[in-house]
């Protein structure tokens, strides 16, 4: 359903900030039964998905140095929260909930 040519041109509208609903607006689907039709706002997100990501200049510059780069103002976190306690936070933990004991 999508080319190379749509995959580029959505990618670089994302690039500038535009939000996947209105990139789906502006994509016409080239060829197939939906030919003329605007590809649903799922597809669109899926193809920026699975499309390989650009380098940046900041990727780049960090690939170039050896250096990793750290989320969240330097501590390491997963999508679960932060992997590295926080010292203000240790002290007020209830200890029916903490992992070690109290």
């Amino acid at each position: 359903m999508f080319d190379d040519d749509m995959i580029a041109y959505a990618r670089s509208l994302r690039e500038r900030g535009v939000g996947v609903p209105d990139i789906a607006r502006k994509l016409v689907i080239p060829t197939g039964k939906n030919k003329g039709r605007h590809p649903s706002v799922a597809s669109v997100y899926r193809a920026l998905a699975e499309a390989e990501p650009l380098p940046t200049a900041e990727t780049a510059a960090g690939a170039e140095s050896g250096h990793q780069q750290v989320p969240h103002g330097g501590r390491e976190s997963s999508r679960h929260g932060p992997l590295v306690p926080n010292p203000q936070s240790v002290g007020n933990r209830n200890c029916a909930t903490a992992r070690e004991p109290c």
